[in-house]
């Protein structure tokens, strides 16, 4: 079972490094994309709903994201059974909740509500609370990470990682933060998936 926990790790860390990606896009086209307008007389335009591309890449992140939190917490429960640290058991934990919490949170935007830098609704409430929660659970993965260095034969990639998640997720609990803190996550879990793969379980 450590074995194959250990690689679902690699998997969540590669998967993590395209949803990091995802997430740069995200912020990109929450700020500078327009929303969809209706044309009422007297030619105002009225904001009716979030663009396509909006739509589109939002659902594509919120997958990408739910399973790279998972299929991490996985590999850090690997991590777990190689030496026993009760950190791997949290990153888990808060992988799983944290990454399921955001994704629906983020989905609950898109149909309820959102914001730009053209309209601004306050139901886009649901996506910043969701940013809270998975800056938190960087935070939370990435002392994982430091504390189970140990147990790896790449240690200071392990702290790298871990210090990297923790500023990342600094910066994406201030959800605009996110331009600089999903670059951070990007090298984070890669730096994972080598630390998992290299890890003898």
């Amino acid at each position: 079972m450590g074995r194959g926990a250990l690689l679902t790790g690699v998997a969540g860390g590669i998967i993590g490094t395209i949803a990091s990606v995802a997430g740069i896009a995200w912020l990109i086209i929450w700020l500078f994309v327009p929303p969809q307008y209706i044309l009422l007389p007297y030619f105002t335009l009225l904001p009716v709903g979030p663009s396509p591309l909006y739509i589109g890449v939002s659902i594509l992140f919120a997958a990408l994201i739910v399973v790279a939190c998972i299929l991490t917490g996985v590999g850090f429960y690997g991590m777990y059974t190689v030496g026993g640290s009760s950190m791997g058991i949290v990153a888990l934990i808060f992988g799983i909740i944290g990454g399921v919490a955001f994704g629906i949170l983020l989905l609950l935007d898109i149909l309820l509500g959102y914001g730009g830098i053209f309209y601004y609704s306050p139901i886009t409430i649901f996506s910043i609370i969701g940013s809270i929660i998975l800056g938190v659970i960087f935070i939370i993965i990435g002392s994982a990470s430091i504390v189970v260095r140990e147990y790896t034969m790449h240690s200071g990639s392990a702290v790298a990682a871990g210090i990297l998640s923790i500023i990342g997720g600094c910066f994406v609990i201030l959800y605009i933060g996110g331009i600089i803190g999903y670059p951070l996550l990007f090298v984070a879990f890669l730096l994972w998936a080598i630390v998992f793969y290299t890890t003898e379980g």
